[in-house]
């Protein structure tokens, strides 16, 4: 078994190395907040094909989406009901018991 089998099949919380955590309160915007109590992201990953990884909402059964606005700003939705380009991420294994997570849009990261 691989480090990266870890993540898979159970929830994970989503968290930086800046004491910060993907929270949707709405169940459709996500962001990374302080870490202050409130209601964390609670997410499967999702083996894609392709080798990419997706990140599905426990709330809402959304998928994450990485896109940007008008300024080129990205931003983060658990808006999409199904797996395409802004979907998909690369699992990069850090250690044991963490990962990083690059968008397929690396023009946004």
């Amino acid at each position: 078994m691989s480090p990266g089998d870890l993540f898979f099949g159970k929830p994970v919380m989503l968290q930086t190395y800046a004491d910060k955590t993907l929270m949707n309160p709405e169940g459709t915007e996500a962001a990374l907040v302080k870490n202050a109590g409130g209601e964390a992201a609670c997410v499967h990953l999702v083996r894609n094909d392709d080798g990419t990884v997706s990140i599905k909402s426990m709330n809402n059964k959304h998928y994450l989406t990485v896109s940007d606005d008008d300024d080129g700003t990205p931003i983060c939705r658990f808006d999409a009901c199904e797996i395409k380009k802004l979907q998909k991420f690369h699992l990069k294994i850090a250690d044991e018991r963490t990962f990083v997570l690059v968008s397929e849009r690396k023009e946004l990261c």
